[in-house]
């Protein structure tokens, strides 16, 4: 349980905020594959696509979503907590 406390507290103090304006807009227009996804899913795909463009490496996307994580990776995003 400490482990999973400590993955989080450090997760939450790497989250980054981007308001859904133009420029993610134009991510979610260019990427087609983010049609599988539900609107929701698609806009926060769309949104961690422009955010890795901009970070470089190191970017990582947290989540628990399965149908996310599975459009994700069709992406190669580097996804936490690691499946397994």
């Amino acid at each position: 349980m400490r482990e999973r406390s400590g993955f989080l507290d450090q997760s939450l103090a790497e989250i980054h905020l981007k308001d859904i304006d133009a420029s993610v807009l134009t991510v979610l227009d260019r990427e087609t594959g983010l049609a599988d996804c539900r609107t929701l899913d698609a806009l926060h795909l769309a949104t961690a696509l422009y955010m890795r463009e901009r970070a470089g490496e190191g970017f990582k996307l947290v989540t628990l979503n399965q149908r996310m994580r599975q459009t994700a990776a069709k992406f190669k995003f580097d996804i936490l907590p690691s499946a397994g």
